[in-house]
């Protein structure tokens, strides 16, 4: 069962505060809904053979926790915190899949998808080029970029993403569509 707002708000102002055991109460709370992202995750970006294949969810989890708790920044709200988690197990996976592709290791390459919806979008777009054209946007527009990161790496519907972010839903649909079209661009031009 997922934790609610309150409840990960209080964990994350213990966690901000430095009291005893709250990393080990916030990642209790948290680690079912956070194993089933890293499955997701995996699922979407990682296809059978590839670089990435052999890592596990658990193991995505508990080194993005640790990225995460490395950090000791303050998260004001489950979305903000659940964005950066996200973040830390992305960058885990591409981590893990550029060790994977070094020449040493016979190379390769991964796909991924940019509509999490849409699983035929994965056969255009790797890791690093996505998280390249994210970092891009990210300076650009970074409410746009955080819209992006709920969506895609958070599997956020667009009503958690507009409560999360406190804007409307229609701002984020906005957003997405886009953001979508953007990256999408932004990919295919590094591919030529």
């Amino acid at each position: 069962m997922a934790a609610d707002f309150a409840q990960i708000t209080a964990l994350l102002e213990d966690l901000h505060e430095g009291r005893a055991g709250a990393a080990d109460r916030l990642m209790n709370a948290v680690y079912e809904e956070l194993r089933a992202k890293a499955n997701a995750l995996m699922r979407a970006e990682v296809a059978p053979g590839r670089p990435g294949a052999t890592l596990q969810a658990t193991e995505i989890v508990h080194d993005a926790f640790i990225k995460l708790i490395k950090q000791r920044r303050k998260y004001d709200r489950r979305g903000h915190f659940f964005t950066a988690f996200m973040t830390c197990m992305k960058q885990v996976l591409l981590d893990y899949v550029r060790r994977c592709k070094a020449a040493k290791r016979g190379g390769g390459w991964t796909r991924v998808a940019l509509d999490p919806d849409d699983r035929r979008s994965a056969e255009g777009a790797d890791i690093a080029a996505l998280v390249e054209a994210l970092d891009k946007l990210e300076r650009l527009d970074p409410r746009k970029a955080e819209v992006v990161r709920s969506r895609l790496y958070c599997g956020l519907t667009n009503e958690e993403v507009a409560r999360s972010l406190g804007i409307s839903v229609a701002t984020v649909e906005r957003d997405w569509k886009f953001c979508r079209a953007w990256l999408k661009n932004e990919i295919r031009g590094e591919e030529s």
